[in-house]
Order: C-alpha cells, then sequence, then structure tokens
C-alpha cells in the first residue's frame, strides 16, 4: 500500500492514521447496510416470554471481549436467583469454543446460549425479535476508527445496541449516540448490570433513531 496513489478505509481515525503512516492521499468511504435485504423478513416468534439480547458474529480474544457482558451477567445472578427465567442472551456465529468455556466457568449456561452461525436471513430476523442487540467494540489502544459492517446491520434492525467496550469517544460510540441508537457502555461491568437491570424491571431502553442520519448510510 505505500506505492498506492490513493487509499480508502471506513472511518475518520483511521484515514488520519493511514495518512500519517503512508503519507498518501486517503479518503474515508464509510461502510453502510441495503434496506432491501430486510424485505420479506419477519421477526421470529420465541415459545416463552423473556428478555433477549443477541450478538451476531466472530469473537476476537483480547480484541473484541464479551468478558464484561458476563460478569454483568454473573452480578445480576446474583441479585436475581431467577435469571434465567428473566433474561436470555443468545450467540450466533463460529469460533465461539473460547467463550463457551467462559460460560461454562462462571455458570452462565442457563442465561448465555451459544448458537452455531446461521443463514444470514434468519440472523436478520432474529434481530428484529429481541430486545437488544450487542455490540462488541474492537479494544485496541493502538488502533482507532474500527467500524465494522455489523454495526451498521444493527443501525437498521430497529432494536437499541448496547455497545460492549464502546465508550463516547470511540468510533463507534459516537456513531450510536449520534443516530440515537445506542448505548456505549465501556467494560464498566456496574454500568452494564444496570442497564440490563433497568430491562429485568420492565422498563424499554429508550430508541429514539435519527432517521435522516442512519439512512445516510
Amino acid at each position: 500500500v505505500s506505492k498506492a496513489d490513493l487509499m480508502t478505509t471506513v472511518s475518520t481515525e483511521l484515514s488520519k492514521n493511514l495518512k500519517n503512516k503512508f503519507n498518501t492521499e486517503v479518503v474515508t468511504i464509510e461502510n453502510g447496510f441495503d434496506p432491501d435485504d430486510l424485505e420479506g423478513i419477519q421477526p421470529h416468534v420465541w415459545p416463552e416470554q423473556k428478555i433477549r439480547l443477541m450478538y451476531s458474529g466472530q469473537i476476537y480474544s483480547g480484541k473484541r471481549d464479551p468478558a464484561p457482558l458476563l460478569d454483568a451477567l454473573l452480578l445480576l445472578q446474583a441479585r436475581h436467583s431467577n435469571l434465567s427465567q428473566m433474561i436470555e442472551v443468545l450467540f450466533y456465529g463460529w469460533n465461539l469454543d473460547q467463550l463457551k468455556h467462559q460460560v461454562d466457568r462462571l455458570s452462565l449456561q442457563d442465561v448465555v446460549k451459544i448458537n452455531a452461525a446461521k443463514p444470514r436471513k434468519e440472523i436478520l430476523r432474529l434481530q428484529q425479535s429481541v430486545d437488544a442487540l450487542i455490540f462488541l467494540d474492537w479494544n485496541d489502544p493502538n488502533v482507532n476508527g474500527i467500524l465494522t459492517g455489523k454495526l451498521f446491520e444493527y443501525f437498521f434492525a430497529g432494536k437499541p445496541i448496547i455497545g460492549i467496550g464502546s465508550t463516547p469517544d470511540s468510533a463507534a460510540g459516537k456513531l450510536m449516540m449520534d443516530l440515537g441508537v445506542g448505548y456505549p457502555t465501556g467494560n464498566s461491568v456496574e454500568t452494564i448490570a444496570n442497564l440490563l437491570g433497568e430491562l429485568l424491571g420492565g422498563q424499554l431502553l429508550e430508541y429514539r433513531p435519527q432517521d435522516e442520519k442512519v439512512q445516510q448510510f
């Protein structure tokens, strides 16, 4: 890439990093989502009433880390002996063996359900049927501005996003807040537990998407 006349990347932060590193012209072209993909998609119907959260995609140890979410669930389990009857956290994806080990170690098997990857249309259907979507931000102090395509898919799912690892200063966190679609919780176990506690208490997470801003993606 050092010999290229022009480079593109997906965020302003990454553009700055590349321009500084290679002294080459860099253009930001953000990811997006095709709303036509939602045509004919009907929400999944669950057999019983529970609060449901969902994550879909891969997990990278130390970089895209679900540990703060699991610790928050452990905290809630100490407060609610019947937590598994109240909430279910669904993971769909590939290479989730490490996650399974974490869940088993914390004895959260009744709350956290690990599932194999499914066809994209089925994932889009499931995303529309849950109470909130889990986004795991890329946690690497050496790399700023990671904005995965999954985040933009979430923007069009019509559900609030809980950004684990995202902060109001991270690229993903800023975007969630600007669009009115998500909650960047950082890695604070207490913050995550309090947010989930609102759902357990019967409150809906505030969700006010800025439609014009969303549509630009």
